[in-house]
């Protein structure tokens, strides 16, 4: 598949590097040694994670920085601001015309920072943003089938490598990912903050109004599903929020106005109004799901 695209005839040759083996990283290592024949490096800065991924065969060899020039493709999983600084710190060390990638949750800064830095080095930037993911951290949770069916997000940009864009998608679906959509940086940002923030503000919100001692015996779905987010890793995330601070903003303000018409109308026991805002909820939910089919 690969022959019209960046990697020419290289295939089972590859050498992939993921650099941040937590959750993500170690989800990836192990799905590129399920679903492909390409070699696997690893990178962390703590030796254990290492020592146990290469222990569980989750990769090929662990990774020292001058493996960085020997990897055709490299994808970063750390968070935003040790992802800048990761391909600043390290750019020499990467083999020109190679494929660099990193997966933050939050792209414009990020975008922009690495794609001047890499293609002044000739080596080809990939944004992409996997649609997945766990309440639990660390590569003790990661899987390789966490990918299956889900979602990716590549950054299309005019002063990116087209080709390059291509072969990493050839890549990604042989990781078994479902969807895979294209946008600008800033557009995934914008979306983002609804579809993902959002709903991790709000579990944060909702889980701290539950002042009782024992819940047992109470709960069903729906508490399961406003909570079980509320378990994210607390400095990654209050990174990501700060990063897109502008979007994520603007979310929570309307979200806070349509709960402040929902007040009200509770306030004043106004069931026909009450009706009308659950039922325009009911009836945008419908939209979505029919658009999916």
């Amino acid at each position: 598949m690969f022959e019209n695209n960046f990697f020419g005839g290289l295939q089972g040759n590859m050498k992939i590097t993921v650099v941040g083996l937590g959750l993500m990283g170690g989800s990836f290592c192990k799905a590129i040694k399920e679903y492909t024949d390409y070699e696997c490096y690893g990178y962390d800065i703590n030796p254990s994670i290492c020592e146990m991924a290469y222990n569980e065969k989750a990769i090929d060899k662990i990774a020292n920085l001058n493996d960085l020039g020997d990897s055709d493709v490299i994808i970063i999983c750390l968070t935003p601001k040790r992802t800048v600084k990761f391909v600043s710190d390290n750019v020499g060390y990467f083999k020109k015309n190679s494929i660099v990638s990193d997966i933050c949750g939050v792209k414009a800064e990020v975008f922009q920072s690495c794609l001047e830095k890499l293609t002044l080095n000739d080596i080809k930037y990939v944004s992409c943003h996997p649609m997945a993911g766990k309440e639990t951290t660390g590569f003790k949770s990661s899987d390789k089938n966490l990918f299956v069916n889900a979602g990716m997000i590549l950054i299309e940009d005019d002063k990116c490598d087209c080709a390059a864009i291509n072969s990493f998608e050839e890549i990604v679906r042989k990781l078994k990912f479902g969807k895979i959509v294209k946008c600008a940086a800033s557009k995934h940002d914008e979306i983002i903050a609804y579809t993902s923030q959002l709903a991790h503000v709000v579990s944060n919100a909702y889980i701290k109004c539950g002042n009782f001692e024992n819940l047992n015996g109470f709960t069903a779905g729906s508490y399961q599903d406003m909570t079980r987010v509320a378990e994210i890793d607390p400095v990654a995330w209050s990174e990501l929020m700060c990063t897109n601070s502008k979007n994520l903003v603007k979310k929570i303000t309307e979200i806070i106005t349509e709960l402040e018409k929902l007040k009200k109308g509770i306030e004043g026991k106004e069931e026909k109004l009450i009706e009308a805002m659950l039922e325009e909820g009911r009836e945008k939910k419908l939209g979505e799901r029919e658009k999916k089919k």
